[in-house]
């Protein structure tokens, strides 16, 4: 008597890995692996959801494992930039609400200099300078 009357073999081939499946069926099925499946199939598997269907990660067009990484780490990288732009941080308002007024004086104050600074450089080129030379070590000084 055959337990797969209706298939063409009619026998039924045990795997040498079939201790490692039981283990792997109950472990799926027990509470703590029900739970496990949960928390997965809330943060891990929408991210790779979205990878294949928004980003075109079903099919890599390179040559090797390298370049398939590269490409995978690059989808990867372009998935967290867009959820990072969708949430703005919220530390920035904390960090403008605890600078006090002086301290943004004085932070504007160090700015401007930085841009007069800038301007000069620009207004004046490098060609128009006016070389002179320095007496301790003989090397050519520009005079701003």
């Amino acid at each position: 008597m055959s337990c797969t009357p209706a298939a063409p073999q009619q026998k039924f081939v045990r795997s040498a890995f079939d201790a490692a499946y039981r283990r792997t069926w109950h472990r799926q099925h027990s509470r703590a692996g029900q739970q496990m499946r949960r928390v997965r199939q809330r943060t891990v598997e929408p991210v790779f959801g979205s990878l294949l269907h928004h980003y075109g990660l079903r099919q890599v067009g390179t040559k090797g494992r390298a370049a398939a990484h590269k490409a995978r780490l690059l989808s990867a990288i372009a998935y967290n930039l867009k959820k990072l732009l969708k949430h703005p941080p919220k530390q920035t308002a904390r960090v403008a609400i605890a600078l006090y007024p002086t301290q943004v004086g004085l932070y504007s104050q160090l700015f401007s200099k930085y841009l007069a600074g800038v301007k000069r450089l620009l207004v004046k080129p490098l060609a128009k300078r006016t070389p002179s030379l320095s007496s301790a070590t003989a090397t050519v000084v520009y005079n701003m």
